[in-house]
Parts: C-alpha cells; sequence; structure tokens
C-alpha cells in the first residue's frame, strides 16, 4: 500500500499542482477526481477517478471500493478534493488525511477547514496569518500548519532583470 495518494480535482489551483509535481515521491499516485484541466500544465498525469453524481465525497469511497486503492495518507490539494479525501479515509477505515489551499476565499471556507481541522484533519496553509485565523476560528493548533509556496528561481534572470530595470528608468 502507497504511503500517499494526492488528490487533486478541478478546482485545484495551479499553485497547488506545482506544489504536488514538487511534493509526489515517484511511487506516490496522484488522482483527480474528474479532469484536473490544468494539471498537465505543470506536468501531472493523473490517474481520472470516477465522481459519481458529481459528489466528491462519493468519489473518495468509489476510489477506495472499486478501484482498491489504498493509502496511509489522503493528500487533499483544494477543498473539493478534501470531500474525496475524507470519504476514501472512512473507507479505508481511519487513514489520515492532510488538506493543503493556497488560500481561503471566505469565512466559509475558513470554518470549513477550522471543522476539518477539529475532525482530525492535518490542514496546511501559506502563511502564519491564515493560520492563526484558522486557530480564532476554533481549528486545533495540532492540526494546523504552514506550506509555504514553492518558489523557483527564474530560468532566464538576467533578462528578467534587466526588463524589470528597463521597466523601473533604471540603466544597467
Amino acid at each position: 500500500m502507497p504511503s500517499v495518494i494526492h488528490i487533486i480535482d478541478r478546482t485545484t489551483h495551479l499553485d497547488m499542482l506545482m506544489q504536488v509535481q514538487l511534493l509526489a515521491k515517484p511511487n506516490e499516485n496522484v488522482v483527480s477526481m474528474g479532469v484536473a484541466d490544468n494539471a498537465a500544465a505543470v506536468g501531472l498525469s493523473p490517474q481520472i477517478m470516477h465522481e459519481p453524481m458529481s459528489c466528491a465525497r462519493l468519489g473518495g469511497y468509489w476510489l477506495t471500493r472499486h478501484e482498491r486503492l489504498e493509502a496511509q495518507v489522503f493528500h487533499a490539494w483544494s477543498l473539493r478534493a478534501a470531500s474525496a479525501a475524507q470519504g476514501a479515509a472512512v473507507a479505508c477505515g481511519g487513514a489520515n488525511v492532510v488538506v493543503s489551499v493556497p488560500y481561503i476565499a471566505n469565512i466559509q471556507e475558513l470554518d470549513m477547514l477550522a471543522r476539518l481541522s477539529c475532525q482530525g484533519c492535518n490542514v496546511t496553509v501559506p502563511t502564519r496569518s491564515w493560520a492563526r485565523k484558522l486557530l480564532t476560528r476554533g481549528a486545533l493548533a495540532s492540526c494546523v500548519h504552514v506550506l509555504p509556496p514553492c518558489a523557483q528561481e527564474p530560468q532566464d534572470k538576467p533578462s528578467r532583470r534587466a526588463r524589470f530595470r528597463k521597466h523601473l528608468g533604471i540603466n544597467e
């Protein structure tokens, strides 16, 4: 049984797909609940999973019951994928769930993440500020973690620097 299955979906933000690309080990499955159109943009080729009635949680049950994919940890890379991860974890008999999001759009999402942490899910957010906001909404401190956005050094650093300096009116 693989240790981690990464779950993405059509709502997974490009930044999160880049994180999956950087963090997933070669032996770990990356699955998509339905089609994640932008996964190919970062070089991901996820296994497409059936999502009964377009319900992510049912998709999580399907993942383990019909596709026979099991793991110790289901890592969801969006709030919608979190439902699938929870369904899969229940079907596996209590696997761990990690939910990573690039930002929190509104108070409902903040409350949903706080509830997930109270259910034992580990929640990762990009900044300490978001972590503090989750804690004020009742999230468990032991389940809230900071995962900063991935950073890659620009390949064309000298030309980018020159363009930016020109834009600012600074001569080389």
